[in-house]
């Protein structure tokens, strides 16, 4: 089965509309709520129905531009309370736009047996890429090529990235992400690395490193974008447009004309958990 990852942290109400979207338009999926933000009440008057959606017990403040500990977590944790496949992290002003993803993450992975991670890109990005992440980590290849050169994929590997909401793991990938970043070496990088966006790079170049493929998401990332507006008619178009199960950002407010819009057109619900 799949697990949706899902880093919360404000607007309780838009919380509610993020459950309620993804169970209604795709509920064979299990959920693990992850409350990174600073209220430890947030989440409180969240119902949860039938073993389907989990509150992390134990989570972490996250920090914009470092949520690699959140999906440590999160895997960590789905390990002990669902039998999974894969795990898709979820941003919270993220929505599904079309039902189907995890029959589509699921047939992905039949197709892609030796995948450990789909996202936006299968190979390192060139050198020339002006990606912030990117720029930043090629400048630390000192810092984890020791590390990397350990590994199976070694150092030809370094850097991978990846656009991070809807990014999807496998679960022997996570497994084996889970254990190498206990490692103490790399524990002690991790200490002195200045990446941006930690997730978005260290995530999928320690999937390659594993001995894992990073393959190209079912998502076409036609509707996932950094810092984008988006208009009515963007919902009405990626409703229709093949391979485009999600939107992102959505604003996190409830009553916001996107969120309204995503809820009449699939009639997933008319009011929050």
């Amino acid at each position: 089965m799949n697990v949706f990852a899902c880093l919360v942290h404000e607007e309780p109400a838009c919380v509610g509309d993020l459950v309620a979207n993804l169970r209604h338009l795709d509920p064979d999926s299990g959920l693990v709520l992850y409350n990174g933000g600073p209220d430890p009440m947030l989440l409180q008057s969240l119902p949860t129905r039938d073993g389907s959606v989990i509150v992390h017990p134990d989570p972490r403040t996250m920090s914009w531009g470092d949520l690699l500990d959140f999906a440590l977590d999160c895997m960590r944790f789905a390990a002990t309370a669902f039998d999974y496949t894969t795990i898709t992290m979820v941003d919270s002003d993220q929505l599904l736009v079309a039902p189907g993803w995890s029959a589509a993450v699921g047939a992905a992975v039949r197709d892609q047996p030796d995948a450990g991670l789909f996202g936006t890109t299968t190979v390192s990005e060139s050198t020339t890429s002006g990606i912030d992440p990117l720029t930043t980590a090629r400048a630390e290849s000192h810092l984890w090529y020791p590390i990397l050169a350990t590994l199976p994929g070694g150092t030809g590997v370094y850097p991978q990235w990846t656009f991070w909401p809807s990014t999807v793991v496998t679960r022997a990938a996570s497994d084996a992400l889970v254990s190498l970043f206990e490692r103490d070496d790399v524990i002690h990088a991790r200490q002195c690395t200045r990446v941006l966006a930690t997730e978005e790079i260290l995530i999928p170049t320690f999937v390659r490193a594993a001995g894992f493929l990073t393959v190209a998401s079912p998502e076409s990332f036609a509707y996932v974008r950094f810092r984008h507006e988006y208009s009515e008619r963007d919902v009405a178009t990626a409703m229709a447009t093949p391979g485009t199960y999600w939107m992102h950002p959505i604003p996190r407010r409830y009553d916001h004309p996107l969120r309204r819009a995503i809820r009449e057109a699939r009639g997933a619900h008319a009011r929050p958990v």
